[in-house]
């Protein structure tokens, strides 16, 4: 699902570029780009469902949790659900192009594409917001009677370290049933106003219905339902203790890497500046050695010493 929202967001952030240089009007570009976010948009939606009726089996079937929702399970049902997607929404480079120098749909198919714009209107937001409801519905109905239950196992005769597992584990869970909740919800706060007005203009497609008014409630909406692609981070943030911790150890991690990447740096900048310096002195004795008649020892590039050749002269008295 972060995948998904990031591709999407990259997306916008391109969209917004397209403002200043044609990058997402050009062929095959433009049909991609279009696909990925239909691809975007119906990932977001049912990767939320599929984890509100895995929670919502945790808490209704809370001993069957590790038989039943597996982490192999979960993968499966991820990629199945981009498989689908993909499937799905598989027409629609078909049905797009470059139209008077924009990315839109070819007139002679607009139809086609106005008639599966309601079809997708209805597949991904209709059906997950029916399902996210009654789901976060029975959740909360589930989570009172889990509070009652537990007030009730508090007083029967148990041993007391048997009583602070069954807590221990019951917070666990409550926690993370809590914040898919907030998950869950946010998303269609967020989503269902766009929702219902973009499905209400696609299926009255009427001029008189086509109001400067809705236009602009659309539009507005659509904003704000691009905040859903953002807003998870921040969720977890808030609401995450155990994702504040690793989001933490993550940046010290890099703090650190980076740090020794710095230091290795300086070091080899010290290093090479010493070879310089080095290769310097030796040349410079070097030059001694053609103006003088010394001769210097060198090892590796360092000098030791030198010694001279002295010409004696020998003179005879008279």
């Amino acid at each position: 699902m972060a995948i998904s929202d990031t591709i999407y967001l990259f997306i916008l952030f391109c969209l917004w570029l397209s403002n200043y240089r044609n990058i997402l009007h050009r062929p095959i570009i433009c049909q991609l780009t279009l696909y990925l976010t239909y691809v975007c948009n119906f990932i977001s939606a049912y990767y939320t469902v599929s984890f509100t009726a895995q929670r919502l089996f945790a808490v209704v079937k809370p001993f069957r949790v590790s038989h039943v929702l597996s982490w192999y399970r979960s993968r499966c049902l991820a990629l199945l659900i981009i498989l689908i997607a993909c499937l799905i929404y598989s027409y629609l480079p078909f049905l797009i192009g470059i139209v008077n120098g924009r990315c839109y749909s070819l007139e002679h198919l607009r139809w086609i594409n106005e008639f599966m714009d309601i079809v997708d209107c209805i597949i991904v937001f209709l059906i997950p917001y029916i399902v996210i409801i009654v789901m976060n519905t029975i959740i909360l109905i589930s989570l009172r009677r889990m509070k009652q239950t537990e007030h009730e196992f508090l007083f029967q005769n148990h041993s007391h370290l048997n009583k602070i597992r069954e807590i221990t584990r019951r917070n666990a869970s409550r926690k993370m049933t809590k914040l898919l909740l907030t998950v869950s919800t946010s998303y269609f706060i967020i989503c269902a106003p766009y929702a219902c007005i973009h499905t209400w203009r696609l299926l009255y497609g009427d001029e008189k219905f086509q109001t400067k008014l809705i236009r602009q409630l659309e539009y507005y909406f659509h904003l704000i339902y691009q905040i859903s692609f953002a807003i998870n981070f921040y969720i977890y943030i808030l609401f995450d203790s155990k994702f504040r911790r690793e989001l933490k150890r993550f940046f010290m991690k890099c703090k650190r890497h980076i740090h020794h990447y710095f230091r290795r740096r300086s070091s080899y900048e010290h290093e090479d500046s010493n070879i310089q310096n080095n290769s310097s002195t030796f040349e410079h004795f070097q030059l001694m050695g053609r103006t003088s008649p010394c001769t210097t020892l060198t090892t590796s590039g360092f000098t030791f010493g030198y010694k001279c050749k002295q010409n004696k002269t020998f003179s005879s008295g008279s």
